[in-house]
């Protein structure tokens, strides 16, 4: 019967008293970023073939790159600024219609 009582005592949740590192700061608003196939193409690079092999830009119409991007920029763990350059840079140098 003591185990069960003791099971059932609510446990003391810690409390930080101070901080000794500033909170992370908010990402920028996706609107105030200027897109940069630069940086676009470095984070394609870095991010998309950490899981497979890259695939050419080029292979696929913006249409298509669309639908990728939307399954693979959140798998990737891509933020949303980075969204945005690796978009530019995907869409930049995609197959013409």
């Amino acid at each position: 019967m003591l185990t069960v009582i003791i099971a059932c005592n609510k446990k003391a949740m810690p409390v930080i008293s101070e901080r000794t590192t500033d909170p992370p700061k908010p990402e920028s608003p996706v609107a105030d970023v200027k897109p940069d196939i630069v940086i676009g193409q470095r984070v394609f690079t870095n991010q998309c073939s950490k899981c497979h092999d890259l695939p050419d830009p080029a292979k696929y119409n913006t249409e298509r790159w669309d639908g990728i991007l939307r399954t693979m920029i959140p798998r990737a763990g891509i933020s949303r600024v980075n969204e945005v350059h690796v978009t530019a840079y995907v869409k930049a140098n995609a197959k013409s219609n």
